[in-house]
């Protein structure tokens, strides 16, 4: 009998599902271990970093004495901001930081608007009429912001 089943399933390869947003961080904390420069991500940006990688962020110094599995995983970035990014001019590298940014506080915006829409539903459901419009406000700003972050972007690709 024949074995159909390829011995390579997908069950070998587990796969490390990382969020958007994270991976953003980690494509700028790349950068920022590669050129070993933190003041390349201006400090009133930290807030959209999770705190482990705000950690590091405020500590890029001092990352010779972290723990190991913490030391690999900065290298590992710094290999990965080098292998993207040699090459690149200092002018555009700031122009691709400033994208990447916008595109992580677009991605903080975007789950936080998905959290007002959920609120939204709900007090639709309970008739609470006061709250559901103080979360229509903020669900009508959130877009805003998104858009104008959205804009942005574009006019920085051109």
């Amino acid at each position: 009998k024949i074995k159909t089943e390829d011995a390579a399933s997908e069950e070998n390869f587990p796969v490390d599902v990382k969020t958007r947003r994270l991976l953003l961080e980690e494509r700028l904390l790349g950068i920022v271990f590669w050129k070993n420069d933190a003041k390349i991500i201006p400090s009133d940006k930290y807030s959209f970093f999770s705190d482990k990688h705000q950690f590091l962020l405020k500590n890029i110094k001092g990352r010779s004495k972290l723990q190991d599995e913490s030391k690999h995983y900065c290298e590992r970035l710094a290999l990965e901001g080098e292998l993207s990014y040699s090459g690149i001019e200092d002018e555009k590298l700031k122009d691709e930081v400033k994208i990447l940014l916008n595109g992580l506080e677009r991605e903080i915006l975007q789950n936080e608007r998905e959290a007002v829409a959920a609120s939204i539903k709900q007090f639709e459901a309970e008739g609470n009429d006061e709250a559901l419009a103080e979360q229509l406000n903020k669900f009508n700003e959130l877009n805003k912001q998104i858009s104008q972050i959205s804009k942005n972007n574009e006019i920085k690709k051109d």
